[in-house]
């Protein structure tokens, strides 16, 4: 078994609803979440926002955010804080890092 089918596995049991904010991954999270069947049931959706003026525009992410970077922890808490925020029973993943190859 994956790591991405016992998440949805995980998910499922506890009811828990999924919506990620993405930069340097383009996306790729997302597409992990949503591959298997039965993953909207957790799956809400997401952001791609890889440059700076997006994640300020989409996330709202404050200028004074950007001070220690484009994938520093303040622009990790800044993209949680404004990712699909309406209450409901939800895990949020941010993804700030590089992949390396």
């Amino acid at each position: 078994m994956t790591d991405i089918q016992r998440l949805s596995e995980g998910l499922i049991e506890r009811g828990l609803t999924v919506a990620v904010a993405e930069s340097a991954t383009s996306g790729l999270t997302g597409y992990l979440l949503s591959s298997l069947p039965g993953s909207s049931t957790y799956f809400l959706g997401g952001v791609i926002a890889y440059a700076n003026q997006a994640k300020q525009s989409l996330l709202h992410v404050p200028e004074s955010a950007f001070a220690r970077g484009a994938v520093s922890p303040d622009i990790a808490g800044a993209m949680v804080r404004h990712s699909w925020g309406n209450g409901q029973k939800r895990t949020r993943v941010v993804e700030r890092g590089h992949w390396d190859s």
